[in-house]
């Protein structure tokens, strides 16, 4: 009968394990110097050699004639504990025996001493399925077992064991393997089977396997099913995810915004029987390691075959803030995958949201916020005014007979003068209520606009309340008219109204509420505090301000 790959090429001796030497010369150690602990929790991801170790050891201490802390294999307890003739080398599923009933079985067992080696070990596979009436009745045999017996407990999921066991093992993390060791544990195994494979494919089988052994020489298994040399198209039409040329040809779509190419490519792979999530996973590890290829300064794009250099030519034309959303994207659909109906119809708004969103809007925003804060790393300081006159004067050395030349820049917000520092210059900086023009006459104030309420040349809130009584409810009037909880200013014909709590600033967003004050003040537009007013573009004023103050020298 044959044999599955993993199970033939299962490793017997602590030697043959690879990528854990951590643990298998600890393990190895004990055992040469007769220090074995009557308890171990191994712990770790699938197929990476914690049920494969617990027989080794099982074996181990019960060789007669262990070589250096490893098991024969040549002896009669070696040989009987592989075929499974020795019954004392108990293999228990925790995921089928989860009662409280089957420890206490075990329990009064155990008790006996072994009838064919020396030591009885329990290896319980999957331990955190447990009920927690069945670790309670384990407890007490693992605190003080007899000294023919050892426990070896293996489980994926290690937070699910209570402390209580934990406390009374010892523990062992097992670790991913690297895709180097699995890649070259794959030559090993397909050249021992006469199986022709390819050191490109042996790659691609490591980086799908994801650190797990058990699932690479599965994966082998399968492609080696059909006659012929295992390449890479091999895996791909075996394990049924889309060809590298399919992939490329989507992440480049998806990178030029291309929606109705990406959409195209969608279906020729949906309909060439690919797994849609699977094709998603491999969107996603392209993403990531594109990302990493930007963040390590030249770390190599990931997938196999994919790492031509108009890739990495798309990685660098790319900011990082927008790789990480787009892989943000990715991640979400990967999440909602198994909760929907219609995976081609959710994939498609996914590669429709990736293409619309990997060069418009986010983009463009964060290019302009990044010049932002490059302007101001280098020393640029931005202040909102309502009106900047800016006077172009020479400095003490320097004579001019130039005219001085006055510089407007309309802003949002009334500020006392201040100097500012423009590049290498020092620029004077006045409010509305500067009074000094550009030829050093007095300059009159502007009268209030027409219809404003305003007592004094001041804004007066009451004037507005009074205007829009016949309008407004008693509580709306009741908590507008009351200082405590709102505060009302006018400023360039924009009426600001800050609320002091949340409950009345959830009323004033109320648009017919806002309609009404706005026509009893003669705004043109009600903003709630300091929200910007609508048609300005605060990043590109900002942006632009310092260049237009370079090089400019006001004189006191």
């Amino acid at each position: 009968m044959y044999q599955a790959l993993y199970r033939k090429w299962r490793p017997k001796t602590f030697e043959d394990v690879v990528g854990q030497e951590h643990i298998t010369d600890i393990l190895r150690s004990q055992v040469v110097s007769g220090r074995v602990s009557h308890a171990y929790l191994f712990t770790g991801t699938r197929g990476t050699g914690k049920t494969t170790c617990a027989k080794i050891l099982s074996k181990a201490v019960n060789c007669l004639s262990p070589v250096n802390g490893s098991p024969c294999n040549a002896c009669a307890s070696c040989v009987g504990i592989d075929n499974g003739s020795i019954m004392d080398i108990v293999e228990m599923d925790a995921a089928s025996s989860t009662s409280v009933e089957n420890v206490r079985a075990l329990r009064d067992e155990a008790v006996f001493t072994p009838a064919s080696v020396r030591m009885r070990v329990y290896i319980v596979d999957e331990v955190h399925m447990l009920s927690s009436s069945a670790f309670n009745a384990l407890l007490k045999i693992m605190e003080e077992p007899p000294e023919h017996l050892m426990f070896i407990l293996a489980t994926t999921e290690v937070h699910k064991v209570p402390a209580t066991v934990l406390s009374r093992c010892q523990r062992f993390a097992f670790r991913r393997l690297p895709a180097e060791l699995i890649e070259q544990r794959l030559m090993y195994v397909a050249s021992s089977e006469n199986i022709s494979l390819d050191p490109d494919a042996a790659s691609l089988l490591s980086r799908m396997s994801d650190g797990a052994m058990r699932d690479a020489l599965s994966l082998l298994d399968q492609c080696a099913c059909v006659p012929g040399p295992v390449d890479v198209n091999r895996v791909y039409e075996t394990v049924g995810i889309a060809g590298r040329d399919e992939i490329k040809q989507l992440l480049f779509a998806v990178l030029d915004s291309r929606t109705g190419d990406a959409l195209d490519i969608l279906d020729r792979i949906y309909f060439s029987g690919a797994n849609l999530p699977s094709v998603i996973d491999e969107l996603s590890e392209l993403f990531r390691d594109m990302l990493i290829y930007k963040c390590s300064s030249g770390g190599r794009i990931g997938m196999e075959g994919v790492r031509e250099n108009d890739v990495r030519a798309k990685a660098d034309a790319f900011s990082t803030r927008v790789l990480m959303d787009i892989l943000g994207n990715l991640r979400q659909y990967r999440n909602r995958a198994k909760y929907t109906s219609d995976e081609l119809v959710d994939t498609q708004l996914c590669i429709m949201e990736l293409c619309s969103r990997s060069q418009a809007d986010t983009g463009n925003l964060l290019r302009r916020v990044e010049l932002l804060e490059q302007k101001l790393e280098k020393g640029g300081s931005f202040e909102p005014y309502s009106e900047r006159i800016i006077t172009d004067a020479p400095t003490a050395h320097e004579k001019t007979d130039a005219p001085e030349v006055p510089i407007p820049v309309p802003m949002a917000q009334e500020e006392p003068a201040a100097w500012q520092s423009a590049g290498n210059a020092e620029v004077l900086l006045h409010g509305d209520d500067d009074t000094s023009g550009v030829d050093g006459k007095q300059e009159e104030k502007k009268a209030p606009t027409a219809g404003r309420c305003v007592t004094n040349g001041q804004f007066d809130w009451k004037q507005v309340l009074e205007k829009a009584k016949p309008q407004l409810s008693f509580a709306d009037l009741t908590t507008l008219d009351n200082p405590s909880l709102v505060t009302a200013s006018m400023e360039s014909g924009v009426l600001r109204i800050k609320a002091q709590n949340d409950f009345v600033l959830l009323r004033l967003r109320d648009e017919k509420l806002r309609a009404i004050l706005k026509g009893a003040s003669g705004a043109s537009f009600v903003a709630l505090g300091d929200e910007d007013v609508p048609g300005t573009d605060r990043f590109e004023e900002l942006i632009s301000l310092e260049g237009k103050y370079d090089n400019i020298i006001i004189k006191q």
